[in-house]
């Protein structure tokens, strides 16, 4: 990220219930309620439940209402495809559900394109962080059952013995799958190989920046000169405001409710280009258990919810992927480490400690305003 394309302006925030980051959107006019969609001259806005999250979609142009609409109609649409076709493990019909359920260890299984292409990003970030964002974590994951706890169900939470933890975490490892590309007169096709039996992948961690990647592709195909677009604690700014005003992203209170914000970053419109924004925090899916609280994110070295002394991590780069991949690892890596690792992506980061110190990286340090005053930038 280059502090060339960041400069203070307007407001503009679209607010998003359970996303990790709020989102504000500043209209001319007053927006209907109830989260439906609504439309102002240049400026057309809808709201997706996709991923199994909240999606919202602001996006800016002359067209009609009718051609905003069906661009993001088809936005919608494509990622829920992306979703369900490609990268859910809980989809039955997906590529990673059928690899998961179907590979033979040591032999190659046909990927389509789309699968292939977020796998082979996704495992460049477990090499490059060694491991602190690992695809393969899903018998760990599914051993602790934090994602699927349901409190409303009256059963107590147990954490998993040493023993599971250990033969789930036999289980896993990045460094056992090995993605094979093959080139044909410009025809490109993929190939996995796991070399053991009983891992599963999980391309949750990065999901969600994979469907701003694809709403990027769509947006181009269209014509169209700028958007706001937010799929979970994921965001993409593409192009430019019909205003010309830039964006402005809230950063989520971690200690706060799901619409608190701690401060903002702002974020220049770029003609045809597009500025991801990620985050990653414990407070987006925990349990409690005889007074400890046990979140999500799990370091696999540990076998644990990873203690790094972060709360909060937001990544912001030019890939939605490589955004939210990264936010994960660095949540796991802290503070120091992750400053080693975010340069090999060009990519800059607002990290929360559990001390409510807040450190942010040089290329937006300027960029970035606190609105909270129980926290302290430190650097």
């Amino acid at each position: 990220m280059k502090r060339n394309i960041i400069s203070i302006t307007a407001l503009i925030f679209a607010t998003v219930c359970l996303l990790i980051i709020a989102i504000y959107v500043k209209k001319s006019s007053d927006t209907d309620e109830g989260g439906s969609n609504n439309y102002i001259a240049g400026e057309y806005t809808q709201y997706d439940f996709v991923m199994g999250t909240y999606m919202t979609q602001t996006i800016y142009g002359d067209d009609s209402q009718e051609n905003l609409n069906e661009t993001a109609e088809k936005i919608a649409s494509e990622i829920s495809a992306l979703d369900e076709d490609c990268l859910s493990w809980r989809s039955d019909t997906s590529t990673v559900a059928k690899l998961n359920n179907e590979y033979i260890a040591g032999e190659n299984y046909d990927l389509d394109l789309r699968t292939g292409n977020v796998i082979k990003k996704a495992l460049d970030i477990c090499k490059t962080s060694e491991g602190a964002l690992d695809i393969t974590m899903r018998p760990l994951i599914a051993c602790w059952g934090i994602e699927q706890y349901d409190l409303a169900s009256g059963e107590e939470f147990t954490v998993p013995s040493f023993e599971e933890l250990e033969e789930a975490k036999s289980h896993t490892g990045y460094e056992k799958v090995n993605l094979i590309t093959e080139e044909d007169a410009g025809n490109i096709k993929y190939y996995i190989n796991i070399s053991e039996s009983g891992l599963g992948i999980d391309l949750g961690a990065v999901g969600k920046g994979a469907a701003l990647d694809m709403a990027y592709e769509t947006l181009e195909e269209e014509g169209i000169s700028g958007a706001l677009i937010s799929v979970g604690g994921s965001i993409m700014a593409y192009g430019e405001k019909g205003d010309g005003s830039d964006f402005r992203i809230g950063i989520r209170n971690p200690e706060g409710d799901a619409n608190d914000v701690m401060g903002y970053v702002e974020i220049a419109g770029n003609d045809g280009q597009k500025v991801c924004v990620s985050t990653s925090g414990g407070y987006e899916k925990y349990v409690e258990a005889d007074g400890e609280v046990y979140h999500h994110i799990l370091d696999r070295e540990t076998m644990y919810p990873s203690d790094s002394g972060l709360i909060s991590v937001t990544v912001i780069c030019s890939d939605g992927l490589t955004s939210d991949g990264l936010s994960t690892a660095c949540f796991v890596l802290g503070y120091e480490k992750s400053l080693e690792l975010l340069p090999e992506y060009d990519a800059e980061a607002i990290f929360i400690d559990d001390n409510h110190n807040v450190y942010v990286t040089d290329g937006i340090y300027d960029n970035f305003v606190l609105t909270d005053d129980t926290y302290n930038i430190k650097n």
